[in-house]
């Protein structure tokens, strides 16, 4: 049934109320981390004597500095003269790319690839010696180790120092969840810089991907089984997209499923001509550690945004419409729109242009009737929630309609800002369809009709109510 136009406007204001959630001051977010368990320290027993008069060296010239700026020189400086030999440190007060807004003083990242939030594993905040590490300035450490983790997801270390022996505090947090390491000494600090720098080396060695003619810039991220990394030619300076299975054979034949399936797709005018749709560019062969795979390299790798949220205007909203479409009439289903697999890049003339990538779970429209789903719970839609909450092995029937609710799930995740999250008590993926079931069922009578709303001839009217028209700078 085609809606009126005064029935879309309802629909929209409907979707666009705002959740109630209210951010933290710094001392809130610190005053909510003081319970957690401690860091323990080993005692500092370090052998070699021209790190150590380095170490002692940074400490006073944080104490006799009253100049933050001075102290923020000579304490990337020293850092350097210590020689890591798999941290690289960088003065990134003044750069926006790293955790924006709260930009931390000095950012330690895995050496040899770009300075990149998702290469970042150290972060220090900076104060002089009559400045004390108060809760406000653990705070704004805890909040910047966070928006790293949340883009990055990888272990990451924070200090907030001032030089004093007792007044360094810590923030660690990995896949385990975050500690708190309240004051501690400030030599300590060196003690597990050296830990981490060795277990950093003894990782990469062994899981850095290499590929002839490439230089891995940073990874991009890693799914179930796939790790995704931007990389540059080394003749021509291109960005790419490289995506390298895991170790396990699956793995790999799942990576190969997509290789076959994107160059089909490459074949198909509809998909190949639209420009808001990924393409393979070619396989290549991958070594990791001992083990050589086979992966793939496809373009255009998106520019993120500082803070690591999807932004959309209605004009991005109208693309990827037009691009599911382009999908469906060239015999594929998605089967994971979500906000991670929607980028933007920059086209020659400059603009900002949006684009839908990763086509891991896509099928065949002929094969939708008989697979399991296995994209992004989140934004599913509610017939496959409904599925899995049943049963998470059996077969659902796919349609283009479960790609365009994906959608308008994952545009309602870029106006609000934030993600609903899955509850840790929900293991099963059966409870976590249900969790998700639950979370949108406020919304579903207006979700469901916007969905009829983009099926219609004129869903570009429904877009422009939604979201904002204009654009939205490339580095906003």
């Amino acid at each position: 049934m085609k809606l009126q136009q005064n029935q879309i406007v309802r629909n929209v204001k409907q979707l666009q109320k705002p959740s109630g959630a209210s951010s933290l001051s710094y001392a809130e977010v610190f005053k909510n981390h003081e319970t957690s368990p401690p860091i323990s320290f080993p005692k500092c027993s370090v052998e070699e004597k021209k790190r150590i008069e380095c170490w002692k060296k940074m400490s006073n010239a944080v104490k006799d500095k009253v100049s933050e700026d001075d102290i923020q020189t000579e304490f990337l400086k020293m850092l350097r003269e210590m020689k890591f030999k798999n941290l690289e440190f960088y003065d990134t007060h003044t750069n926006n790319n790293i955790a924006h807004p709260q930009k931390p003083d000095i950012t330690g990242i895995v050496s040899g690839i770009a300075l990149h939030t998702k290469s970042t594993v150290v972060l220090f905040e900076l104060r002089a010696s009559h400045r004390s590490v108060d809760g406000k300035m653990k705070g704004q450490l805890i909040s910047a180790v966070n928006r790293v983790w949340d883009i990055a997801h990888q272990e990451i270390y924070g200090f907030a120092l001032n030089g004093h022996e007792q007044s360094t505090f810590v923030y660690h947090k990995s896949e385990k969840g975050p500690e708190v390491g309240h004051d501690t000494y400030f030599e300590s600090v060196l003690k597990l810089l050296e830990e981490w720098d060795k277990e950093i080396g003894e990782r990469s060695s062994g899981f850095k991907p290499i590929v002839s003619g490439y230089t891995i810039n940073y990874r991009l991220g890693s799914g179930k089984t796939s790790d995704v990394y931007c990389v540059s030619e080394n003749r021509s300076n291109d960005i790419l997209v490289l995506k390298v299975p895991k170790e396990d054979s699956n793995s790999q034949e799942v990576v190969c499923h997509e290789v076959e399936m994107m160059l089909d797709l490459n074949n198909k005018k509809y998909f190949f001509d639209n420009d808001h749709l990924a393409k393979i560019d070619q396989t290549v062969d991958v070594t990791v550690g001992d083990s050589c795979r086979v992966g793939f390299l496809s373009y255009p790798c998106g520019l993120d945004k500082k803070d690591g949220k999807l932004s959309l205007v209605s004009k991005d909203a109208i693309d990827l419409v037009k691009a599911l479409q382009d999908l469906h009439n060239a015999g594929y289903f998605h089967r994971d729109v979500s906000p991670c697999n929607i980028g933007h890049y920059e086209n020659e003339e400059g603009s900002r242009v949006v684009f839908l990538r990763d086509f891991g779970f896509a099928v065949t429209c002929a094969e939708a009737e008989n697979q399991v789903y296995q994209g992004t719970m989140v934004t599913a839609s509610k017939s496959v929630l409904e599925s899995l909450k049943n049963s998470e092995e059996k077969p659902f029937a796919f349609t283009a309609r479960d790609d365009f609710e994906s959608l308008v799930k994952t545009l309602l995740i870029g106006i609000n800002g934030h993600s609903p999250l899955i509850p840790e008590e929900a293991s099963s993926a059966m409870q976590k369809a249900q969790a998700m079931l639950t979370y949108w069922e406020n919304r579903d009578k207006d979700i469901q009709a916007f969905v009829d709303s983009l099926l219609q001839a004129n869903f570009e009217t429904s877009c422009r109510i939604l979201l904002p028209s204009g654009e939205i700078p490339l580095f906003l």
